[in-house]
């Protein structure tokens, strides 16, 4: 195991892959994560994967509250963070999208990073969009904003049960000139 230049750490086998050198480690390492979470991800990771997906695409980024019907259980409970928690289920939800895409009808949600097990999923999101519309009693100020969000939604079969988030509602302040 012996080495020629500063760059190589150790030669060794793992999964059959030969890694050599500090950055050649960081990537093999990472492709072997990827194919044991590959062969190791369920079919329900992976619908709770694309339901995440498609609730933020279609529901929150291009309004179509009629899927909330499929995708919401009746029970949902929605932890609103610095107010009361919603009616349950998606006669909850309903109105904050129907308000939020009314405030900003360019609302959208870019998905970054997606943690998924088989009953939760962490999602952070980049929201962005132009307050052209009245938003909770504000009058439209026409300025966009851009925000980062953390969401955690618990699904059971095949809905999402339960929603907690934290967002950067300083900065969305801020940037509509309410601050």
């Amino acid at each position: 195991m012996g080495t020629t230049d500063n760059s190589l750490i150790r030669d060794t086998r793992n999964n059959g892959i030969r890694i050599t050198s500090f950055e050649k480690t960081r990537e093999n390492i990472l492709n072997i994560w990827e194919m044991q979470l590959n062969n190791h991800t369920t079919d329900q990771v992976k619908r709770n994967r694309e339901l995440i997906k498609l609730y933020f695409r279609d529901v929150w980024s291009q309004g179509n509250l009629d899927l909330l019907d499929e995708i919401i259980a009746e029970d949902y409970i929605n932890h609103n963070p610095g107010s009361p928690n919603p009616e349950p289920g998606p006669r909850g939800l309903k109105p904050i999208i129907r308000e939020m895409r009314n405030g900003f009808p360019d609302l959208h949600y870019e998905i970054m990073d997606l943690v998924v097990t088989e009953n939760k999923v962490v999602a952070r999101t980049i929201v962005r969009g132009t307050h052209l519309g009245r938003l909770w009693g504000l009058e439209p100020s026409g300025k966009r904003f851009e925000i980062s969000q953390i969401n955690i939604e618990h699904l059971r079969n095949g809905k999402i049960v339960e929603h907690w988030r934290v967002t950067d509602e300083l900065g969305l302040m801020k940037q509509l000139g309410i601050i």
